[in-house]
């Protein structure tokens, strides 16, 4: 998959200013966190069979992706850029490897991602029908 980005004028950008601001003037370090009680997405993901860690990452990646501000970045020469779309990393707390050190382990990465996003589109499913059953707009 290619990754696609816009690319970021700055002079044009509404907060191009304070951002040269930032870069030029102060080292800025980033850190977000919050305390939230995920006690309803452990009890979903018990009663559908799903895990908890994509679970979470799947529900943080949507949350990220919904907000622009979270979607800045740099390019390989250093130019700023919007992600269209950004993707969550994973830790694999088994033998699989994304880098295929001898044969077999790319097809069971490829194997294992299918299955993920196999797994999201059907709590996306579920999470859709529940919400269309409490009569909520989703």
């Amino acid at each position: 998959m290619e990754p696609n980005y816009t690319m970021i004028d700055i002079k044009k950008w509404s907060r191009g200013k304070l951002f040269k601001s930032y870069i030029d003037n102060l080292r800025i370090v980033m850190s977000l966190t919050v305390d939230i009680d995920v006690t309803k997405l452990i009890e979903f993901s018990k009663s559908n069979n799903f895990k908890f860690y994509p679970s979470m990452i799947w529900i943080v990646s949507k949350i990220v992706n919904a907000h622009d501000e979270f979607k800045y970045s740099w390019d390989s020469n250093g130019n700023q850029i919007k992600w269209e779309y950004v993707f969550p990393s994973y830790t694999l707390w088994n033998n699989v490897s994304c880098s295929p050190p001898r044969q077999g382990h790319a097809l069971r990465c490829a194997l294992w991602v299918y299955i993920v996003k196999q797994r999201y589109l059907r709590i996306l499913a579920i999470l859709h029908q529940s919400q269309l059953n409490k009569g909520r707009p989703v």
